[in-house]
């Protein structure tokens, strides 16, 4: 359970298994929100945080799989393979990677440079490492900053349910942030609405439910 608190108030919960959309008009709070997530930026004061019933930051606080967003992205691996399994302890076995890789389109890519990768090839390999890295107990919250935005309307859909059916079969939270919630809200599980104007500039979010 994540939770997100100012005083008594919970703006903002999810479960495990669920996959949620963070929106907000642009420059609204979507990026800065993530970040604070993801340890690289701190709560506003009076903002209380709690991952599985314990106060931010917890005792062992969740393995976070974070991608900004950015283009072209910061790949820390020369070739796809070698991204795939940064930051894991040890190799997935073969089996596994040829799943992953055949169920985001990246059967053939394995040796493709990473700054040769197309923009949608660049999003399901940054979905496909956050898919090894959940399977391997290295993410437990995975957040995407506005990864599909630029994709065909066809292919982010398919991506994004592929995400929400990641986050069920791992337990596993997603957060996406978007800027076309239309184009998701059907698929998440819950959507949080980023507001810039909040009490005490405090970025709130709406709890919503699936439409």
């Amino acid at each position: 359970m994540l939770e997100i608190r100012d005083r008594d108030t919970c703006h903002a919960r999810a479960r495990a298994g669920e996959f949620v959309l963070l929106i907000g008009r642009s420059g609204g709070g979507k990026s800065r929100t993530l970040r604070r997530l993801a340890g690289l930026s701190a709560w506003p004061e009076g903002v209380r945080v709690q991952w599985q019933n314990e106060a931010w930051p917890p005792r062992r606080p969740p393995p976070v799989y974070f991608v900004p967003d950015l283009w072209p992205p910061v790949w820390l691996g020369r070739t796809l393979g070698e991204e795939l399994g940064f930051g894991l302890t040890k190799s997935p076995a073969q089996a596994e990677l040829d799943e992953v890789l055949a169920k985001w389109g990246l059967a053939t890519k394995l040796a493709k440079p990473t700054e040769a990768l197309a923009r949608h090839e660049a999003a399901r390999a940054c979905c496909a490492a956050a898919e090894l890295a959940a399977r391997a107990r290295r993410a437990e919250l995975v957040l995407l900053d506005q990864l599909l935005d630029a994709l065909a309307l066809p292919a982010a859909r398919a991506c994004a349910r592929m995400l929400a059916q990641m986050a069920a079969a791992q337990r596993i939270v997603v957060i996406l942030a978007t800027a076309h919630p239309r184009a998701f809200a059907p698929i998440a599980m819950r959507i949080w609405r980023a507001h810039p104007r909040a009490p005490r500039e405090i970025t709130c979010f709406g709890l919503g439910s699936r439409p």
